[in-house]
């Protein structure tokens, strides 16, 4: 009788140990799972961040090309009664320019279907050829002007209009973390200096020969549409850091 007893106990406390463990057991089940949709929700935000911030370069692209695309039907009316070597000249532009914008849209549209790698390289080749359109188009507008007063006026206008950019981009950068603001600050301020040479050399213009002005004319022209170029690009890419932060 003692023996059966002591075997009741055993099956007793076996029991009891079994049915203390349940709770306990789906404790551990219900903190893995909250755990898990936490870490998943966490990844889903992260992919989010990225798409949104993907989205908002290459909308800022789009709007890019469109302004660009306005800046060169003012071309066609400035070209309008060229002859002779303006109007070649305007022709070769212009294709080149078509191109440039045909790539663009095609970068565009890959950047929108693109992730990982494949959306950083969509992305660079965008702000190179947001780049390259921008500086072709400031080419052929400071080309399309007449006589050196204009052409001078023209390029003080196109400079004052630059360094407000550059100051724009100064004041977009001041609001980026201090580990992205260094990283452009210095970018911002080459930006700056060479706006400061163009100023120069369009003074220096009114110091040339005759001889002097053609070339003088072309160096300002190519410096002017570098730094507007670069500007562009600058600022794509500047928004894009502000909406990644």
């Amino acid at each position: 009788m003692k023996r059966l007893n002591d075997v009741s106990l055993l099956l007793l406390a076996a029991a009891l140990a079994m049915g203390c463990s349940e709770p306990a057991q789906d404790q551990v089940q219900e903190q893995t799972s909250e755990a898990a949709q936490a870490g998943g929700e966490a990844v889903d935000g992260t992919a989010r961040d990225i798409q949104g911030a993907a989205d908002h370069f290459t909308s800022n692209a789009r709007q890019a090309l469109d302004e660009l695309g306005r800046s060169v039907d003012d071309l066609h009316v400035q070209y309008s009664d060229a002859v002779g070597d303006a109007a070649a000249e305007w022709d070769s532009a212009q294709r080149e320019i078509l191109a440039a914008q045909q790539q663009l849209e095609m970068d565009i549209a890959r950047a929108g279907e693109a992730t990982g790698e494949s959306l950083d390289s969509a992305r660079e080749d965008i702000a190179d050829g947001v780049e390259m359109l921008a500086t072709r188009v400031e080419q052929a507008r400071l080309a399309a002007v007449d006589g050196t007063d204009e052409f001078v006026a023209e390029s003080q206008r196109r400079l004052s209009e630059i360094e407000g950019n550059i100051e724009e981009l100064r004041l977009q950068a001041s609001q980026l973390t201090a580990d992205a603001r260094a990283d452009v600050s210095d970018d911002i301020e080459s930006l700056r200096m060479e706006a400061a040479d163009v100023a120069q050399r369009l003074d220096a213009m009114a110091a040339a020969s005759a001889g002097q002005m053609a070339e003088a004319r072309e160096d300002v022209t190519q410096a002017i549409a570098g730094l507007s170029g670069s500007v562009q690009r600058h600022g794509l890419e500047l928004a894009g850091d502000a909406t990644g932060q």
